[in-house]
């Protein structure tokens, strides 16, 4: 999938294509993953793998992403703490989700945005701006689709993980 487009960088190649095409496929597995060690190991090596998607100029010196295992009330969760991101659609942080009763995965993202206002040169004090979106298999085709829950602050990470929960109702 190598790309000659300088706009797609190694943040989004990883959180866009690789991780969500893992965790669509093998989401279930995560919790357990993160809790041997695993998935520190796949991270770190989809994150290389997406850097030798992208130009050299599209790469991320930065250290690859880490997760950790989380509870919500009926769900394990897994966070994905993301190098922090420097352009829209990069993510600052994934969650994903797995259900104990079914074992229905979601892969939810706060994704780096841009502050409208500001690009229209309208007075604005809200700082960085994030929106709060998923990736799902769409239920007719079964492609990937994206669905943004909207426009929010720049959250940290225990905050992102009440809006998890809060999704997640």
């Amino acid at each position: 999938m190598s790309s000659g487009s300088s706009s797609i960088t190694q943040h989004y190649v990883f959180t866009h294509i690789l991780l969500r095409n893992a965790v669509l496929s093998k989401g279930s597995d995560f919790p357990h993953l993160v809790e041997n060690q695993t998935l520190h190991r796949l991270l770190a090596t989809e994150w290389q793998n997406a850097a030798e998607e992208v130009p050299v100029e599209a790469r991320c010196v930065d250290d690859p992403p880490t997760a950790t295992g989380h509870q919500i009330p009926g769900h394990d969760v897994v966070l994905i703490t993301m190098p922090p991101p420097k352009a829209p659609t990069e993510a600052y942080f994934a969650a994903v989700t797995v259900r104990r009763t079914d074992l229905q995965v979601r892969y939810l993202l706060l994704e780096h945005s841009l502050d409208v206002s500001a690009l229209l040169g309208l007075p604005s004090d809200d700082g960085p701006r994030s929106v709060m979106a998923e990736w799902r298999l769409d239920s007719t085709s079964q492609e990937p689709s994206h669905v943004n829950f909207g426009d929010r602050p720049v959250l940290p990470a225990d905050t992102f993980l009440a809006e998890v929960e809060r999704l997640l109702g």
